[in-house]
């Protein structure tokens, strides 16, 4: 779509690429046979579309997804009236080391993949049809400790403007002075003569409030010599401002008139806000003239199964999962962002540490940056902080995280860099140097015991955030009561075991517990706890708000458990922790999940997290007693389990605010979807996340549930990824299959050009395919409308119970039904005469292995009790010589 003014256009051109993974010699010549290559729209991440192995060169730094060289080519016309003006294309993100040809000219290379940047096709265009050629090149690999993406992973447009114009990214409005009554504006604008004489025309800087009524209005002469920048200032007052702040994201907008005479020659808008803050090194951070606290997370830029192609809604869906959870704050990690993420955070309300590199010279990935940081920081610094600095939400710039190789030199010389552009924010680093930079930030070193007090007491001047503390662990619907520390040698806040012995034995030993009991020097509350009642630490940014690929343990891992929502965005525990100590609006969750078939008798410990000054438990209607929440930020009560009910209920001042009720679960019997979006708008950018649950004949939630849910698709829509949050699943996401993980599921859909009505069908073969000696299976179908209303259907299934395809003799499916030895049991799906779906399930018939941690330091093991097989497809592992042992580096 174009955002277009009378003098200035500025064009999306993201769709009806030509794409061709491997490399094409002279693709980059407009007569290039490209029509054998795929067509595709932007944003695109071609290593996403591949498969988990486990000798991709990205390793487990890259999740072990495919690297390599691609190409893309777009056609598009240009009018006649186009040649008269400057054309640029603009680039907000390829991966990596691109080069950029139009018509066979080359424009230039760029190796940083996170960086936006903008070339000039002016001189090679011509009327009628042109070709732009990129290639992008990840060969080499891992070129970053976590999942990178590769390929023309973010949007692309067109922008036509005059040549005596503003330059790219030419505007820079602060506010030096607030108070409640005035806002003092500075304004600074830079702007481009591209004819061939001097030019002398009248700059006029409108500011609009946010029903766009105009508030003030500044007009300047300016002359600019031929072929070259001038920039000029202008100063203005806003009486009364409305302040910017996460909780009020009032934005205002410069808009920009450049004037020759009376012919307006360009026209551009900026947004921005009003606001004022500082950080003290004894009082921490205030913000708009009060303390606060940095209520935060960091954030890689990939989203699960559509991996670093991230669509706008689901970027947004993210943002807002993170705000509903209490979330302030955003550290980047560890490079730039999108330039739609800083907008959002802007409109939702987030502050923003704006990270530029993740290392400097030397290098922590095989071909990371630290090849191209000599020749190439300070052009993709200074891009970053001009891109970037009119947002409010930005209130830090970070140089980099953990830097190798750092010097007090390079620090200084990094640090007054970005002064020298933007002196209206502070700067700092993850882990960089005490004293140098204008806010210390703490990695995972901040999170040893008596750190920060020892740094306060010899270092007072120092203002002191933690930009990446607490790390800790959590697999969604996985517990163990037994605490678990990633380094077991390294000085930390201890947390005890809640039993004297495991109780769970479930799952794999890659998972880790969803009790606050798994993680690095610190647990989450004790983190927490502890940046409240330190007045000069500023805020912290929990390492992650969601689970990210690559950077894993190792094969056949695809990540690590680090965040608060996992790959799908389903919220862990840890989400409810935050939750209760972030907001107001009354909330109480409790944990772990209530089926725990064969546990009968067994002391569990209940937890609950909640902002309610009091809670109670209840099992099957018995009280187990009212409870305060204390500074522990949790409740504890040890009840011996039985099936049933069990609620939890939260109190203030007497008055009951809030319960949440867990069911024990019965065998599975039908798949529940969930969308967000049911009316898919008629167009290309939109997108419906649909959330599947594998639940029992009351709608309960079973929790165990593994069952594979296969997709069929009717109408204008598309599948733009499959997740569970599994760490160790390695399926395609790009396929209409995935199994549940701990009984839920993801699917994220997206709308085409065309009308019609768009209909998701799910189905499943249930129950538990290793048994002992029976278990109830069921065929489950459902379906969502995502536009449109729903139309009757009538399913048909059959099915069969020798692995033969089912046909028109076959039995049909009514209820559940029981199977007592080994079979696979195949469905088929029809609707209105179509088979729409064909499943496939085995059951055997065994014991399962009873999983006993032997977990020590750094390196896990579990011994299987009983170790008849097959097993559970998670248990992965070597065989020990004993042959009764699993073990895992």
């Amino acid at each position: 779509m174009a955002n277009k003014f009378q003098h200035r256009t500025r064009k999306n051109i993201d769709f009806d690429w030509r794409f061709c993974l491997g490399d094409a010699p002279s693709a980059e010549q407009p007569k290039h046979d490209d029509s054998a290559w795929r067509t595709i729209d932007l944003p695109h991440d071609w290593s996403i579309e591949g498969e988990y192995a486990e000798d991709h060169p990205s390793g487990k730094r890259g999740g072990f997804l495919p690297a390599g060289i691609g190409w893309y080519r777009k056609t598009f016309d240009c009018p006649e009236e186009w040649l008269a003006k400057k054309v640029f294309v603009e680039f907000d993100g390829i991966y990596m080391n691109s080069d950029v040809w139009i018509n066979g000219h080359h424009l230039g290379h760029r190796p940083n993949g996170y960086i936006g940047f903008e070339y000039d096709l002016t001189p090679y265009l011509k009327p009628g049809d042109n070709v732009i050629a990129v290639r992008a090149d990840a060969t080499l690999a891992p070129s970053g400790r976590w999942y990178t993406g590769c390929g023309i992973y973010r949007h692309v447009r067109i922008t036509v403007a005059d040549p005596v114009r503003v330059a790219h990214w030419g505007t820079y409005v602060t506010t030096p002075e607030v108070s409640d009554s005035n806002a003092k504006v500075a304004i600074s604008t830079t702007l481009r003569n591209d004819s061939a004489a001097p030019r002398s025309v009248t700059l006029i800087s409108a500011i609009v409030d946010a029903e766009r009524r105009t508030v003030c209005t500044a007009v300047a002469q300016a002359a600019i010599p031929a072929g070259a920048e001038a920039t000029f200032s202008q100063n203005e007052t806003i009486t009364a401002p409305n302040l910017w702040s996460p909780e009020k994201t009032y934005l205002y907008k410069l808009l920009t008139t450049v004037k020759e005479g009376d012919a307006i020659l360009d026209e551009y808008e900026t947004p921005f806000g009003v606001r004022h803050y500082a950080f003290h090194a004894d009082r921490g951070f205030e913000f708009n003239g009060r303390p606060m606290k940095l209520q935060g997370v960091c954030h890689h830029h990939d989203a699960g199964p559509v991996g670093s192609a991230v669509p706008d809604k689901v970027l947004e869906r993210r943002l807002r999962l993170l705000k509903e959870m209490g979330c302030n704050a955003i550290r980047t990690g560890h490079h730039p962002m999108a330039p739609e993420f800083y907008e959002l955070c802007d409109s939702i309300g987030f502050f923003v540490v704006d990270e530029a590199f993740d290392g400097w010279k030397q290098t922590k990935a095989t071909a990371d940056y630290g090849l191209y940081f000599d020749e190439w920081w300070q052009r993709d610094l200074r891009d970053m902080l001009l891109r970037d600095r009119n947002h409010p939400s930005i209130i830090l710039w970070s140089l980099g995280n953990e830097v190798s190789g750092k010097t007090d030199e390079q620090t200084t010389l990094m640090q007054n860099f970005v002064h020298e552009i933007d002196p209206t924010r502070p700067v700092t680093c993850g882990r960089g140097e005490d004293g140098i930079l204008d806010v210390q930030g703490y990695n995972g070193h901040g999170g040893k015991p008596g750190v920060l007090e020892e740094v306060h007491a010899k270092h007072p001047h120092l203002k002191i955030i933690l930009t990446e503390e607490p790390h800790t662990f959590q697999t969604r619907g996985f517990y163990r009561t037994q605490t678990w520390w990633r380094d077991k040698n390294q000085p930390r806040f201890e947390v005890p075991n809640l039993t004297e012995e495991e109780i769970f034995f479930d799952g794999a030993l890659q998972y880790n517990s969803s009790y606050d009991n798994s993680g690095v020097r610190n647990s989450a509350r004790n983190s927490w706890r502890r940046t409240r009642d330190l007045p000069f630490v500023g805020g912290e940014f929990r390492w992650t708000g969601f689970d990210y690929l690559g950077e894993s343990f190792g094969w056949p891992a695809r990540m690590a458990n680090f965040g608060i929502l996992d790959l799908c965005g389903f919220p862990k525990d840890h989400y409810f922790l935050y939750q209760s100590l972030w907001t107001s609006e009354p909330m109480i969750h409790l944990l772990p999940h209530w089926t725990h078939p064969g546990k009968e008798g067994v002391t569990i410990p209940v937890w609950v997290y909640t902002n309610c000054e009091r809670a109670e438990l209840f099992l099957n209607g018995k009280s187990f007693g009212v409870r305060s929440i204390g500074d522990e930020m949790y409740i504890q009560w040890d009840v011996p389990y039985e099936p049933g009910e069990l609620k939890a209920v939260g109190y203030k001042g007497g008055k009951q605010l809030v319960e949440k009720v867990a069911h024990t679960a019965a065998a599975a019997y039908g798949i529940r979807l969930e969308a967000d979006n049911v009316q898919l708008a008629e167009y290309n950018r939109d997108v419906s996340h649909v959330a599947f649950s594998i639940v029992d004949r009351d709608g309960h939630l079973v929790p165990h549930a593994a069952d594979r849910v296969t997709f069929h698709l009717r109408g204008p829509v598309r599948n733009l990824g499959l997740d569970n949050g599994d760490p160790l699943d390695l399926s395609p996401h790009k396929v209409n299959e995935r199994k549940a993980f701990y009984g839920m599921g993801m699917g994220i859909f997206q709308s085409t050009l065309e009308p019609g009505d768009i209909e998701l069908t799910a189905a499943g073969i249930l129950g538990e395919t290793l048994f002992d000696r029976q278990t109830q299976v069921a065929i489950a179908v459902s379906r969502a409308m995502l536009r449109g209303e729903a139309a009757a259907r009538a399913y048909t299934i059959r099915y069969t119970l020798d692995g033969t395809e089912p046909d028109g003799n076959s039995p049909l499916y009514t209820e559940p039904f029981v199977v007592t030895q080994a079979c696979t049991v195949r469905a088929a799906i029809e609707c209105d005469g179509e088979r729409l779906l064909s499943l496939r399930a085995d059951f055997a018939q065994g014991v399962k292995p009873k999983v006993i941690d032997l977990t020590h330091g750094n390196r896990k093991a579990a011994k299987l009790e009983r170790p008849v097989g097959p097993f559970a497809e998670q248990i992965v592992g070597e065989w020990s010589s004993e042959g009764q042992t699993l073990i895992f580096a």
